[in-house]
């Protein structure tokens, strides 16, 4: 099968690493993939290399290309919903398509779902399949609460943008926000199937797990860690305030992750010995092996979150924020391994996430044994031979 699979950038975040890794996934059972991006300097090529190292990649490559962007930045600034470099764009799509003859065009986040749809309209043949990640409701947010970062005419777009959409995976209920609110009615789509997809991992080929003495931790001590984005959505903070709450000796934050941000948390959390700021591992999986619990106390718009899947790959309890699919994620049959905690105000998340905390310090090795293999066995829904069967039986 010809599958031309489409991110706006591949630089780090759930929604790029996941298609990078579907893509090669693909590739490996010997599909015919082809790579479109929308930018060609927004590639981070350590998380390229990673996950996909040969990737087969196209992208448009504009004449004065950074001075259309400032022009469109400019519109943008002025409430002018027009883009000069789009007709460019646009051109390159159709040019890409012709020449590759896809089967399936599959794209991930509104702003590639957007760019294709109106190019897609051209080409009745082809299955056009979209993956929600959660830029669907965070745009819905910004549009209805008029907060910076808001797609002009959102609603307008997206109701256009529909008519075109064959096939929408989603990861978490929440993505589906857009019609449970009203916001655009599904009865105007009769045609539209939607089909929840957990996002697929690969079981690592060079997974060389540490122990805690390879950072001078004793092993009767518990280490809690953390790994995401470098942004203050994902809890930095709230996971730092939490653990200084804890009066406890033989305990450990490890944090993963890297930024000017997480620089500014370093400097102004540098007197607290027992808090490691690692900064980014291009194997983190190693690392997690190290912790004895993962916690992700997030605000940010999450779907899916990678980082507890990996936890979870790792055999980690998690305590998480309430949001996305996180409390489905750490069920099972057999139980649950982990605490999920309200999304309230920031003060009840700290104090919640350091009581959870405490809970794990104080829990019984064979409980917690348990939870560890709860959670192995939890992971294999994330097994990447379950959702490439899943996506193969959507695009056919």
């Amino acid at each position: 099968m010809k599958i031309l699979m489409s991110t706006e950038c591949l630089r780090v975040g759930g929604a790029q690493i996941f298609a990078l890794r579907l893509s090669k996934a693909l590739s490996d059972q010997g599909h015919e993939v082809l790579n479109y991006i929308f930018f060609k300097d927004y590639v981070d090529k350590s998380v390229v290399i990673k996950n996909h190292p040969n990737i087969n990649l196209v992208y448009p490559d504009i004449y004065l290309d950074l001075l259309l962007r400032k022009v469109d930045r400019l519109l943008y600034k002025l409430r002018i919903d027009f883009s000069f470099r789009d007709i460019f764009v646009k051109s390159h799509q159709r040019k890409i398509v012709e020449k590759f003859c896809p089967e399936v065009v599959h794209s991930h986040m509104f702003q590639s779902d957007y760019k294709w749809s109106s190019v897609m309209r051209n080409f009745h043949s082809i299955k056009f399949v979209i993956t929600m990640h959660g830029s669907y409701e965070t745009f819905m947010k910004y549009d209805l609460e008029k907060l910076d970062g808001r797609v002009l005419n959102f609603q307008r777009k997206l109701k256009n943008h529909l008519f075109r959409v064959n096939e929408i995976a989603y990861l978490t209920k929440k993505n589906l926000d857009i019609f449970d609110n009203g916001y655009v009615s599904e009865k105007l789509y009769p045609n539209l199937n939607t089909t929840q997809i957990y996002n697929g991992f690969e079981e690592p080929e060079n997974f060389q797990p540490l122990k805690k003495y390879d950072i001078n931790i004793e092993d009767e001590s518990i280490v809690f860690g953390m790994v995401a984005r470098g942004i203050e959505e994902k809890g930095w903070e709230i996971a730092i305030d939490s653990f200084c709450q804890l009066d406890l000796t033989n305990s450990y934050l490890l944090l993963i992750g890297h930024s000017e941000y997480v620089d500014g948390l370093k400097e102004k959390y540098s007197g607290i010995s027992n808090i490691f700021f690692m900064g980014r591992k291009e194997n983190p999986l190693d690392w997690i092996n190290i912790f004895d619990v993962g916690i992700l106390p997030s605000f940010y718009g999450e779907s899916l979150p990678n980082s507890i899947v990996e936890y979870m790959y790792c055999g980690k309890p998690v305590i998480a924020t309430d949001i996305g699919e996180c409390k489905h994620m750490l069920k099972t049959d057999e139980g649950e391994f982990g605490i999920i905690l309200p999304n309230l105000d920031r003060k009840s998340i700290i104090e919640d996430l350091s009581n959870a905390m405490k809970d794990y310090a104080d829990k019984d090795k064979s409980d917690y044994k348990k939870e560890s293999l709860l959670a192995k066995k939890g992971f294999n829904r994330f097994a990447m031979r379950k959702c490439i069967d899943s996506y193969l039986h959507l695009y056919q």
